[in-house]
């Protein structure tokens, strides 16, 4: 049978200007029912779609809520190399998301949530695919050398 342990995916990745490092936030939870502004972060509530957001740190007190934070890795990209570097993986814009808002896109191939973080990018993406966006990471932050 499979091992099902929560693989340890804490890494930390430097670059001229960049560094990319896994982070805990606290608990993460999926939430129906809530309603929040589009592509907003509102009290650690990140809007993932109409009546849909990722909460951090504690559950909401209403709506369908699901704790996954074993779901998650959560990389956070600083210093001023970052949007070069999401420029290299999305067709987003480095300059759409201001602090205070988020948005779901395509980024290197997958489907994950980016979130303006004090000054930099906050990446969250589902633990199984994690181990290979740190591959790409890797890779990508060698040609900012």
């Amino acid at each position: 049978m499979a091992d099902l342990a929560r693989t340890d995916l804490t890494t930390t990745i430097t670059a001229p200007g960049l560094t990319i490092a896994t982070t805990t936030p606290g608990r993460l939870f999926l939430a129906s029912g809530i309603t929040i502004a589009p592509n907003t972060i509102d009290a650690g509530r990140h809007w993932l779609a109409p009546d849909r957001v990722l909460a951090l740190g504690e559950p909401p007190p209403a709506g369908f809520v699901s704790d996954v934070t074993d779901g998650f890795v959560v990389l956070d990209l600083t210093g001023p190399a970052w949007p070069t570097l999401l420029s290299m993986a999305s067709t987003l814009s480095p300059t759409a998301l201001a602090e205070g808002h988020c948005a779901q896109t395509v980024f290197a191939g997958l489907t994950l949530l980016l979130a303006a973080h004090q000054g930099g990018m906050r990446i969250f993406v589902e633990r199984p695919l994690a181990a290979w966006l740190l591959d790409w990471l890797t890779q990508a932050a060698t040609s900012l050398a």
